[in-house]
């Protein structure tokens, strides 16, 4: 309160005499429009930082990146050491959609002191873009420490690029540099380590990389880990191999080559035959094949298996009208003792008030 207030004495005891104090007044006024308007006559006058960093605040503000993008690139161009202004470039760029324009902005910054930050950023862009190599390529030659909170990042995303790419060994490799180098990021590492020691056959070695997670209750991580460690104990060996292949299909987005994985034989007589089918259902969700989706789950839902009650719920979910309320009705009957009873009695209770209001 008290900071706000001395901002206005000084806009105020200023006499918004020039067009930096003006766009200074309206931005914190809250009018970013006129903010932008008078940073430009500002910066025309005097092409100064002050009057870049509040075109960068109002513009982003407001999403005039067509206005910003240009002045950035012009002041960059008498100004090339200024690897921050060189940051905001690249993402101005990107939120135009010139995903091209954004990466050459920020691998021009290799060698600056915003170097780790711009390796992140075009790290993630190339990540979500599906440019696996690109990445590896890109990161690779010139990823050299965890220590730094960009370089902890850099690793994590390029250790997901390795699993994307059947590089588990390198994945592998990096994770346990990240656990060995980042304390912060050792939970995530060690979890990240432990999936893909599993999915290489490592068993033992990937309980020993969970068993780190789960000592610590207060990880946000320990309950995923405790998940994984019990799920060791639930098959032989091929069953857990066929098992660890279809979750790391699924991680790398080959959905069929999941679900091929996930119908071995191996399975139908494994306790992982449940999770087998529940993570079947979710792959035929995320190719909307809702038949197949609901057919798999029914054929959990109504036996005795562990995990019938998880099936029925998710049912419930899936289902529409009148087939949601019989499932949920199913699993009050089956199941009152479940954790999840009084969340299906508020949504069957929703539905039938539905119905009713409908019908008047």
């Amino acid at each position: 309160m008290m900071v706000g207030a001395y901002l206005l004495y000084l806009v105020a005891t200023a006499g918004a005499a020039g067009p930096l104090d003006r766009a200074w007044k309206f931005e914190l006024e809250g009018n970013y429009r006129e903010a932008v308007r008078w940073y430009l006559r500002a910066y025309e006058e005097v092409p100064e930082r002050r009057a870049i960093y509040g075109l960068v605040r109002t513009c982003f503000r407001t999403g005039k990146y067509d206005v910003l993008v240009p002045i950035l690139k012009g002041y960059l161009l008498t100004h090339p050491q200024d690897s921050e202004v060189g940051l905001w470039l690249g993402e101005a760029l990107y939120r135009t959609g010139d995903t091209t324009g954004a990466l050459g902005a920020w691998e021009k910054l290799i060698g600056t002191p915003s170097e780790g930050r711009a390796l992140v950023r075009a790290a993630e862009i190339l990540f979500e873009g599906g440019k696996y190599g690109k990445l590896i390529s890109l990161v690779r030659p010139r990823f050299t420490s965890c220590r730094a909170p960009e370089g902890a990042r850099l690793a994590l995303i390029l250790g997901d690029a390795y699993v994307r790419t059947d590089s588990l060994k390198e994945a592998e490799a990096i994770y346990r540099k990240i656990a060995e180098e980042a304390p912060t990021y050792a939970d995530s590492a060690n979890f990240l380590l432990g999936k893909v020691l599993f999915w290489e056959g490592k068993v033992e070695e990937a309980r020993r990389a969970w068993e780190k997670v789960a000592g610590n209750p207060s990880a946000p991580l320990a309950d995923e880990a405790i998940g994984c460690l019990l799920r060791l104990d639930e098959g032989p060996e091929d069953a857990l191999r066929a098992f660890a292949l279809g979750m790391l299909r699924l991680e790398q987005g080959r959905m069929d080559d999941a679900l091929a994985e996930l119908n071995a034989p191996e399975l139908s007589s494994s306790s992982l035959y449940d999770e087998a089918v529940l993570f079947k259902a979710k792959i035929y969700l995320k190719q909307g094949d809702t038949l197949k989706a609901t057919s798999e789950l029914r054929s959990l839902a109504f036996s005795r298996r562990r995990l019938a009650p998880e099936a029925m719920f998710k049912l419930g979910e899936i289902l529409k009208g009148e087939e949601a309320v019989e499932a949920y009705e199913e699993f009050l009957r089956r199941y009152p003792d479940d954790v999840r009873v009084q969340e299906v009695r508020r949504r069957l209770r929703e539905m039938l008030n539905g119905r009713e209001g409908h019908g008047r």
